[in-house]
């Protein structure tokens, strides 16, 4: 069996607007046949060992107005990214130092925007709660497991956690966990995505946790 980096990607083409301050943007159902989405290349790469004195390290992206914290011990950073998705639009990723026993794939942290709704009122709470049901549709077993509203440096925030499954290119069928969270920050939908084998999720949630405890914008 093939060791896959990345499960997919979540779909990111949904917007919605909803509620009363969402007055230029209007939802109309997207046709999920016409949908861009992202999905994993099953290949492999070189994933260095934890330098010397690794610690906590910090990621600031000045294109997209944000940082996070992350333990260096135990991510490794690649800027510009190795997997890059078919919107091209991939900023970065934090990939486990770690392949898990048994497991296909590394957990993984990335990010990628949407920056379509420039100019317009985006309501984060529509834009998240239009997700499920494209994600349904292009991942296997759906399973939206919670929904949460919170806060990033002052702005509004949604986490999705869901566990589905990907078909890998090569017909295997990889079970996977995943904290999506969405956030505006001038104009574009910032999507985090903080992704485990299924397995494993429980041992990494304190650690995504504390990185999104993390997320600047600026």
């Amino acid at each position: 069996m093939r060791h896959y980096l990345l499960a997919a990607l979540l779909a990111v083409t949904v917007a919605a607007g909803c509620g009363g301050d969402a007055t230029s943007m209007t939802h109309t159902p997207p046709d999920t046949s016409t949908l861009p989405v992202d999905i994993g290349i099953g290949r492999q790469f070189n994933v260095p060992s934890a330098p010397s004195g690794a610690g906590i390290e910090t990621y600031s992206n000045a294109v997209f107005n944000f940082s996070l914290q992350f333990p260096a011990d135990e991510f490794a950073l690649f800027d510009p990214p190795q997997y890059v998705t078919t919107l091209g639009n991939r900023v970065f990723e934090l990939v486990s130092r770690t392949l898990p026993e048994g497991e296909v794939f590394r957990p993984n942290v990335g990010m990628i925007v949407d920056s379509r709704f420039q100019g317009q009122t985006i309501n984060i709470e529509g834009y998240a709660d239009a997700a499920p049901p494209i994600l349904s549709d292009f991942f296997v077993d759906f399973n939206l497991v919670a929904r949460r509203s919170l806060t990033v440096s002052g702005h509004q925030a949604v986490i999705l956690e869901h566990q589905s499954s990907w078909a890998a290119p090569d017909g295997t069928v990889v079970p996977f966990h995943r904290y999506t969270l969405y956030t505006e920050n001038r104009g574009n939908i910032l999507i985090f995505t903080f992704t485990t084998p299924t397995a494993v999720f429980e041992t990494y949630r304190p650690v995504f946790d504390q990185i999104i405890s993390t997320i600047a914008l600026f």
